[in-house]
Order: C-alpha cells, then sequence, then structure tokens
C-alpha cells in the first residue's frame, strides 16, 4: 500500500478492476511453489504439471507486461515484483 491510500477503497477497487499484472506475477508464483511442493511429496507428474504451467505464465508475463524484456513503468512495485517472482 502506497502512503496515503485508502485500503478500504483499494481492496474495492481491485475487486471492481483487478491489475493483471499483479495477478498473473501471484499466479507464476503459486504454480511454481506448488511444483516445488509436489516435488517435496514425492508427486513428478503434479510437479511437471505446474513447473510447465509456471512456465507458460512466465512466457505470458514477458510477452504482455515487458517491453523489449524491460519494464517500463514509473512505479517501483513494477520492477521489484518479477525480481522477487523471478
Amino acid at each position: 500500500m502506497e502512503p496515503g491510500n485508502n485500503l478500504m477503497l483499494d481492496g474495492v477497487k481491485g475487486l471492481i478492476a483487478p491489475d493483471e499484472e499483479v495477478a498473473t506475477a501471484w499466479w507464476f508464483y503459486t504454480a511454481r511453489q506448488l511444483s516445488h511442493m509436489a516435488g517435496i511429496l514425492g508427486k513428478r507428474e503434479d510437479q511437471e504439471h505446474y513447473l510447465a504451467l509456471s512456465e507458460k505464465i512466465r512466457q505470458a508475463y514477458h510477452t504482455e507486461f515487458l517491453k523489449d524484456g524491460k519494464v517500463n513503468s514509473r512505479r517501483m512495485c513494477r520492477y521489484v515484483r518479477p525480481l522477487y517472482m523471478e
């Protein structure tokens, strides 16, 4: 949350008009974590499924939200999120 933002208004805004970049990044991150957990549990088929899904999501993210492989934004979170989430 940015300074001066209203948590309730931001929550409602997120429900009405979700941020596709944020949702896609978290979808990738979740699929990658599910792949890792499946590997720990010895569920190789699930591990491969979620790993392949995460790679498709990664490619979609790059195609949709990066320009020539670079972030083009004035917002720091748009730079940090891809770094943190790989």
